[in-house]
């Protein structure tokens, strides 16, 4: 949505209108949510990740990260085939 400063920004919107017997919108009412803060927060961790994932693919080694009690493993596509792991068996031991 462009505002009046000529700035635009991200809006949530929702919406219902309320209908007399025949069928026609008589009344709508409804909300709009600024969102612009979210849609950046959500960009700049789009980036954060792909700056990540392009720093592993680039690290010759691969790294163990550890969430509480799961384990999820980030390998590089060649440290899996030279441990003999398909990328999928490692994903179904980590879920």
């Amino acid at each position: 949505m462009r505002k009046a400063d000529g700035t635009y920004v991200w809006w949530h919107d929702i919406g219902t209108a309320q209908r007399d017997p025949t069928g026609k919108a008589v009344i709508m009412s409804g909300a709009c949510i600024d969102i612009t803060e979210k849609k950046r927060s959500e960009a700049a961790l789009r980036k954060s990740e792909d700056r990540f994932r392009r720093i592993m693919e680039q690290s010759p080694f691969s790294v163990q990260v550890i969430f509480s009690r799961r384990k999820s493993y980030l390998a590089k596509q060649c440290i899996l085939q030279l441990w003999g792991v398909k990328k999928e068996a490692m994903e179904a031991t980590t879920s």
